[in-house]
């Protein structure tokens, strides 16, 4: 059985309204996503659908238009928002994004419905799903060939993967607003997944969180959420230990997961 990449991308208008970054940089950085050989579930509104088309000619691809407003989490619009300015975060956190208005989160908290609607449908017989940020290579991939390796995306068991910097997390739990506020989150959600009934278990955890998070105005990006989830239940989670290549001289930072489960 086969592996499915899930990925997506939304227009949120993060040039104007957030950090200043442009659509047209994340357009230009999904393509190497596009480029990867394997069979493929893309999450995109209709004006990036022939986008789509245009980068996955002859690949395995199922186009999912789902328009922003559209999208599950979009109903927790307003109670992100409020939970945003009740966190009122000082200092260099203001510049980001999750704490500059709620539909970055929205798009990011959205990443475990898709998984989880890939899962389902299972359009590829597969029995591994992984999510792949649209912005994962401001370069193309660093492999070629088939993705991932038939034996090692098995090292994943019945678990739900997620890379991380083991060692730098903080496993002292404090109350909610209080670590979401003082911690940098250590685990990284530009890839994860896992076997169907993996993803059914951390997304039904997570948005549990959400709910928990907001009832006491918190709030966070995914990557902090799901490494609560990890201190709180270790045991659903493998933990991928992320390593740097410099070797290849570009700027794939922690992100070197994927190449890790090439052939």
């Amino acid at each position: 059985m086969s592996t499915t990449i899930v990925t997506a991308l939304y227009n949120i208008n993060r040039e104007k309204k957030l950090d200043g970054r442009p659509f047209k940089e994340y357009l230009d950085y999904f393509r190497h996503v596009l480029a990867i050989d394997a069979p493929m579930v893309v999450f995109v509104p209709q004006s990036v659908e022939n986008y789509v088309l245009q980068h996955r000619q002859g690949k395995k691809t199922q186009i999912i238009v789902r328009e922003f407003a559209d999208l599950s989490a979009y109903r927790y619009r307003s109670r992100i928002s409020k939970a945003i300015k009740t966190m009122k975060v000082t200092g260099d956190r203001t510049k980001l994004p999750e704490f500059m208005g709620p539909d970055y989160d929205i798009v990011i908290f959205s990443k475990l419905d898709f998984l989880q609607e890939a899962a389902d449908t299972n359009t590829f017989d597969s029995e591994y799903f992984i999510w792949l940020d649209a912005g994962t290579y401001r370069h193309p991939a660093p492999f070629s060939g088939p993705w991932p390796d038939k034996y090692k995306i098995k090292l994943l068991g019945e678990s739900f993967m997620m890379p991380a910097h083991i060692s730098q997390i903080n496993r002292d739990l404090t109350e909610l607003p209080s670590y979401i506020k003082n911690n940098y989150p250590f685990i990284y959600a530009y890839t994860m997944g896992g076997k169907r009934e993996a993803i059914t278990k951390i997304r039904s955890d997570f948005w549990n969180l959400v709910d928990e998070c907001l009832e006491q105005g918190a709030i966070g990006t995914e990557q902090t959420l799901l490494q609560i989830l990890a201190i709180r239940k270790p045991t659903n989670f493998f933990l991928w230990d992320v390593k740097d290549y410099p070797q290849y001289g570009i700027p794939t930072n922690f992100r070197m997961t994927p190449y890790e489960l090439a052939q």
